[in-house]
């Protein structure tokens, strides 16, 4: 598995995805934070905004924007996940306009591909399920966590 120092740009002329690297996120962190507070909302207490710009920095997840005309529309976050078998490129925080980003994907998963991982995977709600069923997606687990 290739190490995560420096996290490569992509900007595709017809996504505008783009990679920010740790050591700018600082920078952008007052456009995007705002999308992935919203995304925490539907967290369940997992983790806090505090937690993702520290592992951010850390470079343990990798933040995403989506500026299709320069303003920001969303901001996405990931993690690689190393699994005994596998290598898996995770979406951990989604938050802005879901429709508008479907074409992202393809950006995503080259990115993924070439640090070693083999697949996407989205630990989220169940609506996650039945909104990216048509495009290849299935559900392969289910999470059942009680307090105590």
């Amino acid at each position: 598995m290739p190490k995560l120092t420096a996290v490569s740009r992509i900007a595709a002329s017809a996504s505008r995805l783009e990679s920010i690297p740790a050591e700018d996120v600082l920078g952008i962190w007052a456009e995007v934070s705002p999308f992935l507070k919203d995304a925490l909302a539907f967290n369940p207490g997992d983790l806090a905004l505090r937690d993702v710009i520290d592992r951010l920095l850390l470079r343990d997840m990798q933040l995403w924007v989506y500026r299709p005309e320069g303003e920001v529309i969303a901001a996405l976050v990931t993690e690689v996940v190393q699994y005994p078998r596998r290598w898996v490129c995770r979406l951990v925080l989604f938050g802005g306009a879901l429709q508008r980003c479907r074409s992202l994907e393809p950006d995503l998963a080259a990115w993924a591909k070439g640090r070693g991982c083999d697949s996407l995977e989205i630990q989220g709600r169940r609506g996650w399920t039945r909104a990216l069923a048509k495009t290849g997606w299935r559900e392969v687990a289910t999470v059942v966590r009680k307090e105590i």
